[in-house]
C-alpha cells in the first residue's frame, strides 16, 4: 500500500482527483491518502461523490477536520444553516462508519474531535425531547401522548422520548441519532441531552427544540450561532 511521502511518485494528483473523484476507486491507499487531502479540496470531492453514490471512498478515511469542513462549507446557505443540506451529511457520515464495519467508539472519536456543536445545531429544529424516568411507566405514557401528532423515537437508555415530524427531514435526525447511540450510549445519550440545553426546560416539560422553526417540509433553516 502507497504511504504518503510516496503519493507523488505513486500519480496522485490532486487536480485530477478533483476533476474525476471516481478515480479514487482505482486505488488501495485510500485510509492514508484521504486525510492528506485539503479540506476545501476535499468538500469538492465530497459533493462529486454524493452525486455519483460514492462517498463510501472518502468518509470512511476523513479526518475530523475535513468532515468540519463539509459541514462548514456545504452546510450553510450564506450565514444560515441549511438543515436538510446538513442533516444529509450526519447522514452520510454515521451511515459510512456503520456500512464499513468501523469498531464500535470509532464514530464517538469523530465527532468529539469535530465540532459537536454543529452536529446538535443540525438535529435542533422541529425535535422535541422528553426526559424519562424509567421507574416512572405514568410518565412514559403522558410523553407519548405529548407527541402523539409527531415521530416518537425512545432512546435504548430509556432515558428519553425524541419526537420529529414524521417526514423525511424528521426521520433523519432520528436515523442519526440511532446511529450514534449505536456507536456510543453515553454519547447519544450526550447529544440528546445538547437537543434539550437551548431550552433549559423544568422538570417533566417537553423541550421543543427549534419550535420557532418553520416546518421542516420548507426546507427549514436556522441563524448560525457565532
Amino acid at each position: 500500500m502507497t504511504s504518503p511521502a510516496e503519493l507523488p511518485r505513486a500519480g496522485y494528483d490532486l487536480a485530477s482527483v478533483q476533476r474525476d473523484p471516481l478515480s479514487l476507486d482505482q486505488r488501495d491507499d485510500l485510509p492514508e491518502l484521504v486525510p492528506t487531502l485539503p479540506p476545501t479540496a476535499f468538500v469538492q470531492i465530497a459533493r462529486g461523490l454524493r452525486d455519483e453514490d460514492r462517498l463510501d471512498l472518502v468518509l470512511p478515511h476523513a479526518s475530523p477536520e475535513q468532515l468540519t469542513a463539509l459541514l462548514d462549507l456545504d452546510g450553510w446557505s450564506r450565514d444560515r444553516l441549511a438543515v436538510e443540506k446538513a442533516r444529509g451529511w450526519l447522514v452520510a457520515i454515521v451511515d459510512a462508519y456503520a456500512m464499513t464495519g468501523k469498531r464500535r467508539g470509532h464514530l464517538r472519536n469523530v465527532i468529539e474531535d469535530m465540532d459537536p456543536e454543529m452536529w446538535t445545531m443540525a438535529l435542533l429544529p422541529g425535535t422535541a425531547v422528553y426526559e424519562l424516568d424509567p421507574d416512572d411507566v405514568e410518565l412514559r405514557e403522558q410523553a407519548l401522548a405529548a407527541v402523539d401528532a409527531l415521530f416518537p423515537y425512545e432512546t435504548p437508555d430509556g432515558g428519553f422520548i425524541v419526537a420529529v415530524p414524521d417526514n423525511e427531514l424528521g426521520h433523519m435526525a432520528i436515523h442519526v441519532l440511532e446511529r450514534i447511540y449505536a456507536d456510543d450510549l453515553q454519547l447519544g445519550r450526550d447529544v440528546t441531552l445538547s437537543l434539550r440545553e437551548p431550552c433549559r426546560p423544568s422538570s417533566r416539560k417537553i423541550c421543543c427544540a427549534g419550535a420557532a422553526v418553520a416546518s421542516p417540509t420548507s426546507g427549514s433553516s436556522t441563524g448560525r450561532r457565532r
